[in-house]
């Protein structure tokens, strides 16, 4: 079985995660975009301290439940190290939702490539804020 790369994303947001979030993401999860290997999340209070937490401690919230029906892999891949990392460069007061995916679309091309006999001989990520920045010169 052919697998995609992996994207570690990291969303920040000034409080906490809006409820939006998860249903965009269980989407992509649904239409086999993406699968979600690991989720964790990190939070930075006014005066600048860091802690994170899991999903299980979350329960009842509804902006981090639909994670949990998002996770197709084995979690534990996003290390407490990772975690405080993250979290040492957060905004004062904000949260950040810390995602392990795998990009499924791109290990169906890797497949179809290998298939004919090729391989992929580079794959580089440019941040969108690259593009857009090149797009307005």
């Amino acid at each position: 079985m052919s697998r995609g790369p992996l994207d570690l994303v990291v969303v920040e947001f000034p409080d906490d995660l809006p409820g939006t979030l998860a249903p965009k993401i269980a989407r992509l999860v649904d239409q086999g975009a993406i699968r979600i290997i690991d989720v964790a999340f990190v939070r930075k209070d006014a005066e600048g301290n860091v802690g994170s937490f899991e999903l299980t401690e979350r329960e009842g919230e509804a902006a981090y439940e639909a994670f949990d029906s998002t996770i197709q892999a084995v979690d534990g891949l996003i290390g407490e190290d990772d975690l405080a990392a993250i979290g040492a460069e957060l905004s004062p007061g904000s949260t950040a939702g810390v995602l392990l995916w795998e990009n499924l679309w791109a290990a169906e091309l890797r497949s179809e490539v290998q298939a004919a006999g090729g391989r992929i001989a580079l794959a580089e990520r440019i941040p969108a804020d690259v593009v857009e920045a090149l797009e307005t010169v």
